[in-house]
């Protein structure tokens, strides 16, 4: 025996509202998930051998654009000149797991802003920050 079910308005109109629930939902979680240094388009390579600078740099620049914290995730991250921040939360996954590896014959700071430093209003947590 086959079952025919037969849509009224009231469950029409009850699935358009979920539908809509549901699309809200899902925009205010992209809105809120972190630039991750190592998803496309910055596909930073995070094995301590591969340049990552302009890679990271482009998350931090996209970071400023749109407000959303960058995410470092787990690996070696090697940097050859310094990465401009302001404004805005880096992290990574936790101590000894993200690390920015300075290369030797670059000298200086690895992270630095507009004036010379870090920006005031910019927070780096769980990531360590290494010479190569």
């Amino acid at each position: 025996m086959t079952k025919v079910y037969i849509a009224t308005e009231a469950s029409v109109d009850a699935l358009d509202t979920r539908t809509t629930a549901a699309e809200a939902t899902l925009a205010s979680v992209e809105s809120s998930v972190p630039i991750n240094v190592r998803r496309g388009p910055y596909n930073a390579a995070g094995n301590g051998t591969t340049d990552d600078t302009a890679a990271i740099q482009a998350a931090i620049d996209a970071a400023a654009i749109s407000g959303l914290p960058v995410y470092v995730p787990p690996g070696t991250y090697k940097v050859t000149s310094l990465l401009y921040v302001s404004n805005l939360r880096i992290f990574g996954a936790g101590s000894r797991l993200s690390i920015l590896k300075r290369e030797a014959a670059s000298s200086g700071a690895v992270l630095g802003g507009v004036v010379g430093g870090i920006g005031a209003l910019t927070a780096v947590e769980d990531l360590i920050v290494e010479d190569l």
